[in-house]
């Protein structure tokens, strides 16, 4: 996992396809892209536009992927990502290799949380717990996200 400004994503040179994030994020106008997906190197890299409220972390699940790492860019708002070690998973759900998704419950004991603001990314590894899309400090206002998914 990588949290961090988006403006030092450009250091983290072992990130797959990181020029062709570099120049999707340079030569679109970001604010303005529409809700859904954008194929950039077809399935292999493609972003996912999202716009939502956050909500409460019970009502989410904790998530992992086996194809894709996601490359979570907050652009408007603020929220809060829940992450666990891959110790004590509980499958809640089988994968699903057409979402490339499974959904598991963690103890709390074992959860950790980062914040996400505005400009800031977070990066999941193939295989890395996490729980996106949760209030921060009951914050309620919408979400401006960009998911890159990136193909291992």
């Amino acid at each position: 996992m990588i949290y961090d400004s988006l403006l030092n994503i450009k250091n983290y040179k072992s990130i797959p396809y990181l020029k062709d994030i570099l120049d999707f994020l340079e030569t679109h106008d970001l604010l303005q892209l529409p809700e859904g997906d954008i194929e950039i190197l077809g399935r292999d890299l493609y972003l996912r536009v999202l716009s939502y409220f956050p909500e409460d972390e019970q009502t989410k699940k904790f998530e992992t992927h086996q194809v894709y790492a996601d490359i979570q860019i907050v652009l408007g708002g603020v929220e809060k990502i829940q992450t666990a070690g891959r110790d004590n998973l509980t499958p809640v759900t089988e994968y699903d290799a057409q979402k490339d998704i499974q959904f598991f419950s963690v103890p709390s004991n074992q959860v950790s949380d980062i914040i996400v603001r505005e400009n800031q990314f977070a990066l999941f590894f193939v295989g890395e717990t996490h729980k996106p899309q949760c209030f921060y400090e009951k914050v309620d206002e919408p979400i401006k996200k960009f998911v890159f998914k990136v193909k291992n």
